[in-house]
């Protein structure tokens, strides 16, 4: 079972899995599956992005799962989550330096990672870099996200499943 604490920036983890063949795998599949975006307004705007949002081209969406995904992944877990704790994330090139808001950390599984060689960068107070990672599709992985962090490099739509953690 996998825990809800997070000891470093990032650590690949096991003790979980899903199904590929219940994952969506682009933004077009999660439309035609009648699921939502739920990326509020008043979080579009900490991006500054509310005049330009487009959900087909907006550097950073997130989306319902479907109920069976949730289930699936929640039966694993020692700590319960609430379903709209789960979503689809897609991040596109552009996305800015930021700290996750009204979460710590995230518990993610790439779908598809957005290129050939997407970086995930850390940083400290003074902004200086203090890891960098390519993490690989399809393997679980924690992350902090309550520090300055940024993902470069992307050609291409980053899909993921994704798990805050509040």
């Amino acid at each position: 079972m996998i825990n809800n604490k997070i000891q470093k920036t990032f650590e690949y983890i096991d003790g979980i899995t899903i199904d590929d063949s219940l994952l969506l795998k682009s933004v077009t599949d999660i439309l035609d599956a009648g699921l939502k975006s739920t990326w509020k307004q008043e979080e579009r705007k900490s991006f500054n992005l509310d005049e330009q949002y487009n959900i087909k081209t907006s550097v950073y969406d997130q989306f319902e799962v479907q109920p069976e995904v949730v289930k699936a992944i929640a039966e694993q877990l020692s700590f319960n989550i609430h379903p709209d704790h789960v979503r689809y994330q897609v991040l596109r090139a552009g996305i800015p330096k930021h700290t996750d808001a009204k979460r710590y950390g995230i518990i993610n599984y790439i779908i598809n990672a957005g290129g050939d060689n997407v970086v995930t960068k850390w940083y400290d107070s003074d902004d200086n870099v203090i890891e960098t990672r390519v993490v690989e599709e399809k393997k679980w992985y924690k992350m902090k996200t309550d520090i300055d962090h940024t993902i470069e490099g992307m050609t291409s739509d980053r899909l993921m499943l994704s798990i805050s953690l509040i």
